[in-house]
């Protein structure tokens, strides 16, 4: 009676290893990279800043299905203060973003991270810029 409990045991275990090695074991997760070439789209205005930026190569299984955006302010030349969050999620895949409501001489620093279900990744390259100022 063991030598055909253990072959049925052996048996299943044969069994069970070829079904389970028939599934996909891959996993979505949060986006595996962070976007790039975070610049402005176009020319800023006195009171607008014009974001773009490429997707990620790794969405991490998963649709993008919006980014973050956070800004830190320049207090002084070449020092800024912490990132804040600007947008927590644009829900939209869309890699372009416009900043209004700033004022002649703000400069900031600029970062995005995509977002899918299962999270935010990591952040993408640092971007400064601030409003051009206006023409007299």
């Amino acid at each position: 009676m063991t030598g055909k409990l253990l072959s049925v045991f052996v048996m299943f275990i044969i069994l069970t290893s070829v079904s389970v090695g028939a599934l996909p074991l891959a996993f979505a997760g949060i986006p595996g990279a962070a976007p790039t070439g975070l610049n402005n789209s176009a020319p800023s205005t006195s009171t607008s800043i014009f974001l773009q930026w490429t997707a990620p190569g790794d969405d991490g299984g998963e649709a993008i299905t919006g980014y973050k955006i956070e800004q830190a302010p320049e207090l002084s030349f070449d020092n800024f203060g912490s990132y804040t969050v600007l947008v927590a999620n644009t829900e939209s895949s869309s890699t372009t973003h416009t900043v209004s409501g700033l004022s002649s001489g703000d400069f900031f620093k600029f970062r995005v991270s995509a977002i899918n279900a299962s999270g935010s990744g990591t952040t993408s390259n640092e971007f400064m810029i601030g409003p051009q100022k206006e023409q007299q």
